[in-house]
């Protein structure tokens, strides 16, 4: 088939269309090789999760649902992330409790995964900014969300974060 300056053109196939039609799109982008990247993209975004103030906090006390967050730690190729906003609202819930001293925490065990801490540019906290100006959400919340690079976030089951988020 063939579109013409007025009207279309019908051929018939090829005796051996897959000889005759192998190769016909080399110049052009792969749509496998687009397929399997964006396969590829899932996987790594699957991989990944984001950590809020309260899930951290609820493993680093023990709290309720402090499981969930020491079983994804320990997770073989979890990829964990958390905002410098939501690492500091730990922090400084842990001060008021503990002390400095008892403030700080980190983990030296070589199983288990490290934090990544994500850092905030402007255009950052102006997404964080319009997330709180949408939702009931404290702005630590918000930028977790933002983290996370969606409007409405993916969270660990069972925190508090996540049943604010049902509402959406």
């Amino acid at each position: 088939m063939k579109a013409a300056s007025d009207h279309i053109e019908i051929y018939p196939l090829p005796e051996n269309p897959v000889e005759y039609f192998c190769g016909i799109f080399e110049e052009g982008s792969s749509l496998t090789h687009a397929l399997l990247k964006d396969r590829k993209e899932e996987a790594e975004r699957e991989r990944k999760r984001v950590l809020d103030s309260y899930a951290l906090l609820a493993y680093l006390k023990k709290e309720d649902k402090y499981e969930k967050v020491k079983t994804l730690l320990g997770s073989k190729g979890a990829v964990l992330l958390m905002n410098e906003i939501n690492l500091g609202e730990c922090f400084y819930i842990l001060a008021r409790q503990r002390g400095w001293t008892g403030g700080v925490f980190r983990s030296n065990h070589p199983s288990q995964p490290a934090i990544i801490k994500r850092s905030n540019t402007f255009r950052d906290v102006i997404e964080a900014a319009k997330i709180k100006a949408a939702h009931a959400l404290s702005y630590a919340d918000c930028f977790a969300v933002q983290t996370a690079g969606k409007k409405t976030p993916p969270s660990l089951p069972g925190t508090r974060s996540s049943k604010k988020r049902k509402s959406w």
